[in-house]
């Protein structure tokens, strides 16, 4: 309750910072190319290799089940927040964590019905499909209800909008790392229990999806390091709930940690690496 709360928080602080305005000014012919590469890339070409991966070796175990989860969820919505730390405008990346959140509605209720059908959820007999279904309702209405208002409220309300972002920007960011780690603490056991080859597995994953991006500094550096964090970062605000609330698998939550923590390592050894490269 405490991280689907936070999670609430992230998705209406972001929703808040979209001005269609803005997005308009900034937008070009060429971010169309950009974009539906990028939608490519995250929603068919990592999917597909995610779940024939999955299928083909490690299954549907817990890491299997979390790996596909954050295969259809990319775009974390703290990426506009490091672009703009990385000095590149957060307006396309904005852009872009707006749309993606869209898509991945979609995704995640094909991923849902896919598993439920599959039979690959219950961990045990107390989940059942209707769990399941109920479980995605409430999910879908918690995660992007904060969404869509957030939008809303800055369209509607420009006078009063500006005071609430301010008062969201650190609540919004705290809450969710003390959601995180209130979720270690209490699920240590299991956190300490991850053994080293499925972190392995997690890190190459993490990597691959890393190296579809970063060939493409030397061709054009305008937005590339929102292109990097879009596909490195995936979306483990929208996956963690969605393991605890639709899943019911607190196995696959402490796998979607771990893999927070290694992508936070590994895209910013990227972006650094690139840095100094061109220094």
């Amino acid at each position: 309750m405490i991280i689907t709360g936070s999670v609430a928080l992230v998705m209406m602080y972001t929703g808040m910072s979209f001005s269609a305005p803005r997005m308009r000014e900034s937008f070009s012919r060429s971010d169309l190319g950009s974009i539906g590469w990028l939608t490519f890339v995250n929603y068919i070409l990592i999917p597909l290799t995610t779940a024939l991966a999955v299928v083909a070796s490690i299954q549907f175990t817990g890491v299997g089940l979390a790996l596909l989860t954050m295969a259809v969820l990319p775009c974390a919505p703290l990426v506009p927040s490091v672009v703009t730390m990385l000095d590149e405008p957060p307006e396309w990346s904005i852009l872009v964590f707006i749309l993606f959140s869209a898509i991945s509605l979609v995704f995640i209720v094909l991923l849902t019905v896919v598993l439920a059908t599959g039979g690959y959820i219950q961990q045990n007999g107390d989940h059942s499909n209707h769990d399941v279904y109920r479980g995605l309702l409430g999910y879908l209405v918690a995660i992007f209800v904060p969404l869509v208002a957030g939008i809303g409220f800055r369209m509607f309300s420009s006078s009063w909008y500006r005071p609430l972002l301010r008062f969201l920007r650190p609540v919004a960011g705290t809450s969710l790392l003390v959601a995180l780690v209130t979720f270690v603490v209490a699920n240590y056991v299991q956190v300490s229990a991850v053994s080293l080859t499925e972190v392995l597995i997690i890190i190459a994953f993490n990597l691959c999806c890393i190296a579809l991006v970063f060939p493409f500094r030397s061709i054009t550096c305008d937005k590339w390091l929102a292109r990097l964090l879009t596909t490195g970062f995936r979306n483990i605000a929208l996956a963690l709930p969605f393991s605890m609330v639709v899943l019911g698998r607190t196995d696959v939550s402490v796998y979607i940690v771990v893999y927070a923590l290694v992508a936070m390592v590994t895209c910013y050894l990227a972006v650094a690496l690139v840095r100094l490269v061109n220094s």
